[in-house]
């Protein structure tokens, strides 16, 4: 029997369906990436800028929260989507993409698809200028950055990304900057994690900086994402680190994520491409929080450590994310992860019921005339 459909004044629908069979863990509250194109929905259905999308739960009728990322009808668009859960082991589990409402309003929820431990995520998509919030944190908590700090001639410019656009930093001088914010502190777990694309090798010999949230007040406060002079990606805590194996290709958009245990175990890891490639259990000074100075493309304090690189969807999170947490989300932004189904159509009803009743509703006349 077929799922029950939203809404019949939305004409078509198509299945979406997850394969996390490698990872034997269930993926709570999960952001997937949905990657649209001509062969995946019919452009000509749906509004210029989707405003007709509505995105549901496996049963066709619940509504999940979603985020445009971009909307492009010559191309690919994406759309971030906070599925609730799928689980483990599992290639059936599946949501539904809803379209074909000419007279729907934009229904986004962008800050509610990244759950709370999420304390910052930019897309990195906009044009900066150096005005002050203009890279926007999809979070609730309105971490936005300023190219350059503000001063011309530092801002990165954009470029094609891994996901949609992204920025490309020169290695000289260019960088964004976030205002100190204390939902960016993390005293204990955490995982930091970015797509970069490197362009050269870093000049100075600490390394061309991907993230940094550093405590100007000093101490062992500091955490980053670094490019190595040596070209891997290395998590700092402080002068700790753990180092990839792997160097980081050139000209290659490759993910790094910095996975960080906590105060009990002070366990570092690095993951290149969604695969452990790096650790350091070395214990860690005491300290008590970072926040205060965060970057994208150099260290918030130290104005000469600048990474040559392309930078792409950065987020910072508060917590230690599991193996099969990254394995599935770089899987789902190199769109391995969803297989789209052919489309559906409501038959055409202006009322909400389903497809199923349409086909078996019958009209009964009884004769009264004699």
């Amino acid at each position: 029997m077929a799922d029950a459909w939203y809404n019949a004044s939305w004409s078509n629908r198509r299945k979406i369906t997850f394969d996390n069979s490698a990872q034997a863990a269930n993926l709570t509250d999960f952001p997937v990436l949905v990657k649209l194109n001509s062969s995946r929905i019919d452009y000509a259905k749906t509004q210029n800028s989707g405003q007709d999308i509505r995105i549901t739960d496996s049963d066709g009728t619940t509504l999940l929260s979603y985020e445009i990322e971009t909307w492009n009808e010559s191309g690919d668009s994406f759309v971030w989507v906070k599925v609730p859960q799928i689980n483990a082991s599992s290639s059936t589990d599946y949501i539904y993409v809803y379209y074909g409402n000419a007279g729907a309003s934009d229904a986004q929820a962008a800050t509610s698809v990244w759950r709370s431990e999420y304390k910052g995520v930019w897309h990195l998509k906009e044009t900066g200028a150096g005005t002050a919030s203009e890279y926007k944190d999809s979070t609730s908590n309105a971490n936005h950055g300023r190219g350059g700090g503000g001063t011309a001639g530092q801002i990165p410019t954009t470029t094609t990304g891994q996901i949609g656009t992204a920025q490309t930093f020169d290695g000289s001088n260019d960088y964004i900057q976030v205002p100190n914010a204390a939902s960016l502190y993390a005293a204990g777990a955490f995982t930091v994690g970015a797509w970069v694309r490197r362009t050269g090798t870093p000049a100075s010999q600490w390394g061309g900086y991907i993230y940094s949230d550093y405590n100007s007040e000093g101490g062992a406060t500091s955490v980053s994402l670094v490019i190595e002079q040596s070209n891997k990606a290395s998590l700092f805590i402080w002068e700790n680190k753990a180092t990839s194996t792997d160097v980081l290709p050139l000209n290659t958009w490759t993910w790094v994520v910095g996975v960080y245990e906590g105060s009990g175990t002070n366990y570092k890891r690095v993951y290149i491409n969604g695969s452990a490639n790096g650790t350091n259990n070395t214990s860690d000074p005491a300290r008590s929080d970072v926040g205060g100075n965060t970057a994208f493309g150099r260290p918030g304090d130290y104005p000469d450590l600048y990474a040559p690189a392309g930078i792409d969807q950065v987020w910072f999170y508060g917590g230690a994310l599991s193996a099969a947490w990254i394995a599935a989300q770089y899987k789902s932004e190199t769109d391995a992860f969803c297989t789209y189904g052919s489309e559906e159509t409501s038959g055409g009803s202006s009322d909400d019921v389903t497809p199923a009743l349409l086909r078996t509703r019958r009209l009964f006349v009884i004769d009264t005339w004699r």
